[in-house]
């Protein structure tokens, strides 16, 4: 599923401030995700999280797995090896701003 960033919040409780994670180079970023039909629902979608970097582990303790656009084909297949190959964490795409208190 695409999207122009994905929000975090810093801890602790209480006094939260969000921050706003985009690509660097501007363009989209696809968290890696599980999309189907539920009992209760029409679909619905997991998004698949992993340790942060270090640079986002600063902010909070685990981070959506970013999709790189060359891994696209591998995660969409039907081999899951191939998936697992696809999923690492995202290196140096990332950036942050903070947005506002809570």
């Amino acid at each position: 599923m695409p999207a122009t960033g994905y929000i975090e919040f810093t801890r602790p409780k209480g006094d939260k401030t969000a921050h706003l994670f985009t690509r660097t180079d501007g363009k989209p970023i696809a968290p890696f995700g599980i999309a189907g039909p539920a009992p209760t629902k029409a679909w619905t979608y997991t998004v698949v999280t992993t340790v942060p970097s270090a640079f986002a582990d600063q902010l909070h303790d685990r981070v959506p797995l970013v999709l790189q656009l060359k891994d696209a084909d591998r995660w969409l297949g039907d081999l899951p090896d191939e998936a697992e190959a696809a999923m690492r964490p995202a290196k140096d795409v990332l950036q942050e701003r903070p947005l506002c208190g809570r």
